[in-house]
């Protein structure tokens, strides 16, 4: 289908894997560990059969790396999962990322404002996030962050 008959098309199309050429995905800490769960459906579609670039910034830019040297998401799971393979030692989320406190609450038309105590609720979720391991961050939602149906 060229590019013209996809722009006149009207209403939801299903993308198909070798309609994808590029892959591009954004930083943001923990999203390198939620991308393994859309390279793994990706892969399953086999989409990275077509796709003839990567491009990435921050945490999309290790793992957009780590495609273009071939990669497998099973593979960067395993390193995940046992990170000690690459010389670091990380087992929960609260230890790979800086802990929430102190932290600055934005307020609009003014300075920030310190906020040196989380609340009973944050709390609750730093507790939650101690016990919670590397691997639960595998299971990213494709469709969300493409906006189509794949097929």
């Amino acid at each position: 289908m060229t590019s013209a008959a996809v722009l006149k098309q009207s209403g939801p199309r299903h993308l198909l894997a070798d309609d994808i050429s590029y892959i591009a995905l954004e930083g943001g800490g923990g999203k390198g560990f939620a991308y393994l769960g859309a390279l793994q459906i990706l892969e399953k579609l086999n989409v990275f059969d077509h796709v003839i670039g990567y491009a990435g910034a921050s945490a999309g830019a290790i793992t957009s790396l780590m495609l273009s040297l071939g990669y497998r998401s099973d593979e960067m799971a395993m390193f995940m999962k046992d990170p000690s393979k690459l010389g670091v030692s990380v087992h929960s989320f609260t230890e790979f990322f800086e802990p929430p406190e102190p932290r600055y609450r934005p307020r609009p038309g003014q300075p920030y404002l310190l906020v040196p105590n989380p609340s009973p609720g944050e709390e609750q979720l730093i507790t939650a996030l101690d016990h919670l391991g590397l691997e639960a961050g595998l299971s990213a939602v494709l469709v969300s962050a493409l906006g189509c149906v794949l097929g």
